[in-house]
């Protein structure tokens, strides 16, 4: 990732083990490559903090340019994990 102009306002998810595991934007540049990050807790998409984070930390999320993309994800996200929550498991172990 190249460094642009500004990552101030740019959406984000943060990945842990492979999954999605923060969200948040992007809200202020600070000296020395850090940047200022709201994070949006997942069920009413609140700020529930604020975190600092390096330009190297940003070089691994996923970053939107705008709200609908972003939101969009995690449409998508909450699907895969309703279907993966209402599976059944085909071959249910026998009670004793």
């Amino acid at each position: 990732m190249k460094k642009k102009d500004s990552l101030v306002g740019m959406y984000f998810h943060t990945r842990k083990d492979g999954k999605i595991h923060l969200q948040g934007q992007i809200i202020r540049e600070l000296k020395n490559d850090r940047y200022v990050g709201r994070i949006f807790e997942w069920f009413l998409g609140q700020e529930t903090c604020q975190k600092v984070f390096t330009f190297e930390d940003v070089q691994g999320f996923d970053l939107y340019d705008d709200v609908e993309d972003f939101r969009e994800i995690n449409r998508q996200v909450i699907r895969m994990d309703e279907a993966t929550t209402n599976r059944q498991d085909p071959n249910p172990k026998e009670r004793k």
